[in-house]
């Protein structure tokens, strides 16, 4: 399965036996953001009966999910969401479902399918990309080559997220994962072998 990542937010709203549910759809590359967007949501939303979420940050291997039924029948709201979240290969991602109780019970069942579609519309609507995984490196160099180097990092795509300049210079940078051998390699050439390279989990 490609893996996917959000570019843009996306709200549907639809309404099943009298009870109105709004879906979101935003991007959450951090379990902060994530908590950030869903209090931002709860706010804008402080009169709905049932405030539902469910996310999945991080990159394979290492993600880290989340989900509430949030006052709903256990297993019937948040599950739901995750599993067709999880199912749709979208990650950094979390989906809320905010519902306004009509007056009519849904059941256990409709509980399920109600919520399920509602995440289901949310990820048709909402804008992604291929999902590219990057790794953070430590370049550490001297001055005479910092300059070579630092423009090879940049000309591989790297983006250059600190330099530190005292007996040497650090430089730390995030690349995609599938260039860093290939950058590491560069590096070497480049140095004659005597940058110091370390990689960090990402």
């Amino acid at each position: 399965m490609t893996l996917l990542e959000p570019t843009g937010q996306a709200r549907v709203e639809t309404v099943i036996r009298r009870s109105r549910f709004v879906g979101y759809g935003v991007p959450a590359a951090t379990t902060a953001a994530a908590d950030n967007e869903l209090k931002r949501i709860k706010g804008e939303h402080s009169d709905a009966s049932h405030v539902v979420h469910a996310y999945l940050v991080g990159v394979p291997a290492r993600e880290i999910g989340s989900l509430s039924d949030a006052g709903e029948p256990k297993g019937t709201a948040g599950r739901p969401v995750m599993e067709i979240l999880r199912g749709s290969g979208v990650r950094n991602v979390m989906i809320v479902v905010v519902r306004y109780f009509g007056g009519v019970k849904l059941g256990t069942g409709g509980l399920v399918h109600a919520y399920g579609d509602a995440a289901r519309a949310v990820l048709r609507e909402m804008p992604t990309r291929p999902l590219v995984i990057r790794e953070r490196l430590t370049v550490i160099t001297d001055y005479a080559r910092h300059e070579p180097i630092h423009r090879a990092l940049v000309d591989c795509g790297a983006e250059i997220l600190s330099e530190e300049f005292d007996t040497g210079v650090q430089i730390d940078v995030s690349i995609e994962q599938g260039s860093v051998t290939e950058v590491e390699r560069l590096i070497a050439d480049l140095s004659a072998g005597s940058a110091d390279i370390r990689r960090h989990t990402p």
